[in-house]
């Protein structure tokens, strides 16, 4: 085993009191979310803005936008 292979963590699990254990076995989709609760999933789009010069759209211009497309297809309205 190479060195850096030690320093990998597994997640602890999280004790819930939202019964995840319980959905999980009823749900076996649920179960597959089970390791994410309680840890930090934020995203930004700083590395792509970094490495790639990508910048986001103005959410007013987004939020228009598709509200123009799905009147154009008939949804909504």
């Amino acid at each position: 085993m190479t060195a850096w292979v030690s320093t990998l963590r597994r997640p602890r699990p999280v004790n819930c009191p939202c019964g995840s254990r319980a959905l999980g076995i009823l749900n076996p989709e649920l179960r597959l979310l089970r390791h994410q609760l309680g840890r930090d999933l934020d995203a930004t789009s700083a590395k792509a803005e970094q490495l790639l010069g990508w910048r986001a759209r103005p959410i007013e211009d987004t939020i228009a936008e598709t509200a123009e497309s799905l009147l154009a297809h008939g949804i909504g309205g």
